[in-house]
């Protein structure tokens, strides 16, 4: 059986979250993941596109660009520093876009995790030739991102963010 961790962790906690036995969320898995085994040409065009449009490496940010203007800028510190001038602004545009170039290499990070996920999917789907007849309890771990219990159904989320209800 399932519950909500606050009801474990905290005693006496009001959480009024729902339980689930353990067959009823396999099963419900199970039927999410066949539902996209069932429409795998959709999925799979979707799955494309979503590559190709949104997370295409073209809209990679590039840090070669702020790697320049920060080698550039060190330069300049450098000669300041030597001649005993006043440098605070340039050290505070150097600390800025060392914090630009740390939020771009993990902006790409993510997007090429997300690039990874999709791609998985897609051999998932390629490779499947029938529906699943049982839980696959290390399918769902590579598969499946976050489960959502509601009073009447689940919401499976997929990695490749493909979001299935059951």
């Amino acid at each position: 059986m399932w519950r909500c961790v606050n009801c474990l962790e905290e005693k006496g906690s009001d959480c009024t979250s729902q339980t689930i036995l353990e067959e009823d969320l396999q099963s419900g898995v199970t039927r999410a993941i066949n539902r996209i085994i069932a429409g795998r040409d959709g999925f799979i065009s979707v799955l494309a596109k979503n590559i190709e449009t949104v997370l295409g490496t073209e809209f990679d940010m590039d840090a070669g660009e702020i790697d320049a203007k920060l080698s550039t800028l060190q330069d300049e510190i450098l000669q300041l520093a030597s001649s005993k001038s006043d440098y605070d602004c340039l050290a505070a545009e150097i600390h800025r876009l060392r914090s630009i170039k740390q939020e771009t290499q993990e902006h790409n990070a993510q997007r090429q995790t997300k690039r990874q996920r999709v791609i998985e999917m897609t051999k998932f789907l390629d490779s499947q030739s029938g529906m699943m007849t049982e839980y696959d309890d290390k399918l769902t771990r590579q598969l499946v991102e976050r489960i959502t219990l509601f009073e009447d159904r689940l919401s499976v989320t997929f990695k490749s963010g493909v979001e299935i209800e059951v």
